[in-house]
C-alpha cells in the first residue's frame, strides 16, 4: 500500500514540474507574442542582470535534471527524458559559451524583429499550453 501511495505521489510532483514548466513557458510566449518590442527589452534588461548566466545556466540544468528524474511518470515518457536531457544540454552549451558569449548572444537575440519574434512566441505559447496539459490529463 505505501508503494502505491509513494507512486501516486511521485506522479502528482511529476505532474505539476510539468505543469508550472509548460504555464511558464506559455506565459512567457505569450508576452513575446503580444509584445515583441518590450519583450525585447526585457531580455536586454535581463542579459544586464550580475547573475543572468548563472541562473539561465542552473534554471536548464535543474529543469532538464527535473523532467529525466520524473520522466517516467508523465503520459509520454521518452518525450520528457528528451526535453530533460535536451535542456541539460544547453545547460552546459552555455556553461561551455561563457558569460560573455552568453551576454553577446542576448544582446543579438533582442535585436530580432518582430516577424521572428511573434510567430515564436506563437510557436511557444502553443508548445508550452500544449505540455501543461499533457501534465494535467494524467493525474
Amino acid at each position: 500500500m505505501r508503494d502505491i501511495a509513494a507512486r501516486r505521489q511521485r506522479a502528482v510532483i511529476g505532474a505539476m514540474i510539468f505543469f508550472a514548466v509548460g504555464a511558464l513557458m506559455a506565459l512567457i510566449s505569450l508576452c513575446m507574442a503580444i509584445a515583441p518590442a518590450r519583450f525585447a527589452d526585457a531580455v536586454l534588461a535581463f542579459s544586464q542582470w550580475r547573475w543572468f548566466h548563472a541562473f539561465e545556466v542552473l534554471s536548464r540544468l535543474s529543469i532538464g535534471a527535473a523532467f529525466v528524474v520524473v520522466s517516467d511518470t508523465f503520459v509520454y515518457p521518452a518525450f520528457a527524458t528528451g526535453l530533460g536531457y535536451l535542456l541539460i544540454s544547453v545547460g552546459l552549451g552555455l556553461v561551455l559559451l561563457g558569460r560573455t558569449r552568453h551576454e553577446c548572444f542576448a544582446r543579438w537575440t533582442a535585436t530580432l524583429s518582430t516577424a521572428v519574434f511573434r510567430p515564436a512566441g506563437l510557436l511557444g505559447f502553443v508548445l508550452g499550453a500544449l505540455l501543461a496539459y499533457l501534465a494535467l490529463t494524467d493525474v
